[in-house]
């Protein structure tokens, strides 16, 4: 403020000097003195509002510092969250701590056609690509580890053996499902989505095998890194139903301050032989 002060005097010694200059100089015109005062007016406004338009606008870093740290720990206060909130250059993409997850669950029952083609179970109708597109993982999902392995009981015995192409293609029911887990910011904006996909096949009362299964992170906002896979697990069949787990590390950045927590959106989808699916999900 001491320079602004100093500035603005500055500004009227210059407009007093050049002032009386110009009426010497044009013999007292007033018309030109007029347009004199007008151009010193604008140099001197000029002058004085240089050194606010380069003022650093922005944040407490250390107030911002000790607000994340709580939002991070799990003791952070409607305060804390008001705030983060207020400051616009971390609203958009901070994650609001007040508001869960969108979770939703998608699934669609097909069968293979004697041409590999998905069609409606119990129907002779292909799925539209639109529905069928739902369940297509991104570019940048990664498939699970531990691979697809869909059983089927040969002929005149009771056991189960895996099968070859034709056998996956054969008489059978498959189901698809995608679970999202949908993050925002303040804003209200997305910052990132978290996908699990999973296929099985199934007889109407257990489920016999699995097929691809895939996480994946969507729609990631700056400041939102993906880390490793956690969890990649799914469980023995066949079996009257199911479980696919995933779990990915997550970590959430700010420019200048660095990443500031790091989270573990997880999603468990439960399948059943009669084609009942269901989930469970959280962020640890």
């Amino acid at each position: 403020m001491a320079a602004i002060e100093k500035m603005e005097r500055r500004g009227e010694c210059l407009s007093s000097s050049y002032l009386a200059l110009a009426v010497e100089s044009i013999g007292g015109s007033m018309q030109s003195v007029r347009k004199t005062v007008a151009i010193l007016a604008t140099v001197t406004a000029v002058v004085v509002s240089s050194p606010v338009a380069h003022a650093k606008p922005g944040y407490e870093e250390a107030a911002v510092r000790a607000a994340l740290q709580r939002i991070s720990d799990g003791t952070w206060t409607e305060a804390d969250a008001e705030f983060i909130g207020s400051i616009p250059e971390l609203a958009g993409i901070v994650e609001d701590p007040r508001v869960e997850p969108e979770v939703e669950l998608q699934s669609v029952d097909y069968m293979l056609d004697a041409h590999g083609q998905a069609v409606y179970a119990g129907s002779s109708d292909l799925i539209p690509q639109d529905v069928m597109s739902a369940f297509v993982p991104s570019a940048t999902a990664e498939a699970s580890e531990l691979g697809p392995k869909v059983l089927r009981r040969e002929e005149g015995k009771g056991a189960f053996s895996a099968p070859s192409i034709s056998a996956i293609a054969a008489a059978g029911t498959w189901q698809k499902t995608h679970v999202t887990h949908t993050h925002r910011s303040y804003t209200g904006g997305v910052i990132y989505k978290y996908h699990t996909y999973a296929t099985f096949k199934r007889d109407g009362s257990r489920v016999l095998g699995w097929s691809n299964r895939y996480d994946d992170v969507t729609n990631r906002s700056i400041g939102i890194d993906v880390g490793v896979r956690i969890v990649d697990s799914k469980t023995r069949t066949p079996a009257s139903s199911g479980t696919s787990y995933f779990k990915r590390r997550i970590e959430h950045c700010v420019t200048k301050l660095g990443c500031y927590v790091t989270t573990n959106p997880w999603v468990k989808t439960y399948v059943n032989g009669n084609g009942k699916t269901s989930f469970s999900s959280g962020v640890s």
